[in-house]
């Protein structure tokens, strides 16, 4: 029997079932089970079942062995085979059976009774529930329109995290969120897509994967505001003492003398909300010493292509060449000292110029590189360490531990809830991008196939083409912060 399907239902009529075939003898006038018969039966009863499943205690997905006695989860523990928490679970975890059986836990549905401030309710069917709701979500539309209806879920903890959104889009309202999502993760995963075109490096998310991969020849790695210790110890923060364990030097930038921290090469407690200034001052120093990858930044980056000073947009081809693909971008060829449209994602037969002030036919242009250059200029090790209340001679200590790659810039919350939350994103694949720290081993900045039986969402796709454009323009923030409406 499958206990993790077990009802009361069935097991009352399996019990039933149990007795009936039992032999009775006559006893004194009363009916008395045959002990010996009974025996493999009080034997099934007891029988523990193993259950492989995932916690969701937080977005981590650890492996989990669940312990079931007659229906009834009686002890959880990690699951040696999960690659990425090899049997560790962490305290929360592990306390999840009271979140299961917690007394005050809601069951089935309640609908009050009385005014609010009495706090009373009454039990009701799913079915009565169901139409209440429905026909007051109905009501609403009809009389405000959908866009009227705000709905919010948990975070991304929750399982059916993304069937709000498909309910929204179907039901034609906008307005949906997560409590906390631009405060939390929002930031980076806009730069990280913008910017990448992958996942972000956040370890907590799973994103950092190479930092799980047997025998990584990683050298190095940075916690820029992010403590896998206290926020996944069993995934993440096991997997970083391992790393440790094998000889690779670490760099936190928090603080909080965490755990990782206090196990690092070199800990830098910033002083909060100056990441910016830091990140900036890195780049600075990374570019000043030539210790970037020139040949990932040539041909695996926008920083060749040429930008107009007065837009500060990139260059396209079409606005110097009839008939160009306005698709493409321009660099400036030493070659011929003129601009040259770049084919994706590079021509041999061009030489472009990473760095120069170049004028055109009355346009002056700038290569990114350059813009890149210039923006870091005022932030040196000095500037950096006064903004943020550290030592000169460690941040130093810090870049150098980064470049002695393969590393990787993993960037944490911390930086999602201050103003320049996607400043500081950008910062950090910025930071990854020049030293060519991207889908090399050994590397955080990766697109790994994905591992799951099926890829986030597939269960329940979000039906964006269900809501109409004029709908999604009267989402709440929409047009205040054009990245909401992603």
């Amino acid at each position: 029997m499958d206990l993790s399907k077990l009802t009361r239902r069935s097991f009352t009529k399996s019990l039933a079932a149990a007795v009936g075939s039992v032999p009775a003898a006559k006893l004194g006038g009363g009916l008395v089970r045959d002990a010996k018969a009974q025996a493999p039966q009080a034997a099934d009863k007891d029988e523990v079942k193993i259950v492989k499943t995932c916690c969701r205690a937080c977005i981590h997905n650890c492996g989990v062995l669940a312990h079931v006695r007659n229906g009834r989860v009686v002890k959880l523990e990690g699951n040696p085979e999960y690659p990425m928490t090899k049997g560790a679970m962490c305290l929360k975890g592990l306390s999840g059976i009271n979140a299961l059986y917690h007394p005050n836990r809601n069951k089935y549905p309640m609908i009050r009774v009385g005014s609010k401030d009495e706090n009373k309710w009454k039990r009701i069917s799913w079915e009565e529930a169901i139409d209440t709701i429905a026909r007051k979500l109905m009501d609403t539309r009809a009389k405000y329109g959908a866009e009227a209806v705000f709905c919010s879920t948990g975070g991304g903890g929750n399982p059916a995290f993304r069937s709000i959104s498909r309910f929204c889009n179907i039901f034609g309202t906008p307005n949906w969120y997560e409590p906390g999502c631009a405060q939390c993760y929002l930031p980076r995963t806009l730069a990280y897509g913008i910017m990448y075109g992958g996942p972000s490096t956040s370890i907590a998310d799973e994103s950092a994967l190479e930092i799980y991969v047997p025998n990584t020849p990683m050298k190095s790695f940075v916690c820029w505001g992010t403590d896998p210790s206290y926020s996944c110890p069993a995934g993440g923060g096991r997997a970083l003492a391992d790393l440790r364990a094998r000889g690779a030097r670490s760099v936190v930038i928090d603080p909080r003398l965490t755990p990782d921290a206090a196990r690092a090469d070199v800990w830098l407690p910033i002083r909060p909300g100056t990441d910016v200034a830091l990140m900036l001052a890195w780049i600075k120093y990374i570019i000043d010493n030539d210790m970037y990858d020139k040949d990932f930044v040539m041909k695996w980056t926008n920083l060749p292509y040429l930008v107009d000073v007065k837009t500060k947009m990139f260059v396209r081809p079409n606005e110097l060449f009839d008939g160009a693909n306005p698709k493409e971008y321009v660099v400036w060829d030493a070659k011929t000292n003129a601009p040259k449209t770049m084919k994706y994602p590079w021509d041999d037969a061009l030489d472009p110029k990473l760095e120069g002030t170049f004028k055109h036919n009355g346009r002056t242009f700038k290569t990114g590189f350059t813009m890149l250059r210039e923006q870091c200029e005022p932030y040196t090790i000095e500037k950096a360490a006064e903004i943020c209340w550290l030592d000169p001679k460690k941040i130093v200590e810090g870049i150098k531990i980064f470049a002695d790659g393969p590393s990787g810039l993993s960037l944490g919350v911390a930086t999602d809830q201050f103003p320049n939350s996607v400043e500081a994103a950008m910062g950090s694949v910025i930071l990854n991008s020049i030293m060519g720290y991207v889908e090399k081993p050994g590397t955080m900045m990766q697109r790994f196939p994905n591992g799951g039986t099926a890829p986030a969402g597939s269960l329940a796709p979000r039906a964006q083409k269900c809501l109409p454009p004029s709908q999604l323009a009267k989402r709440l923030g929409g047009r205040e912060f054009k990245g909401l409406l992603q």
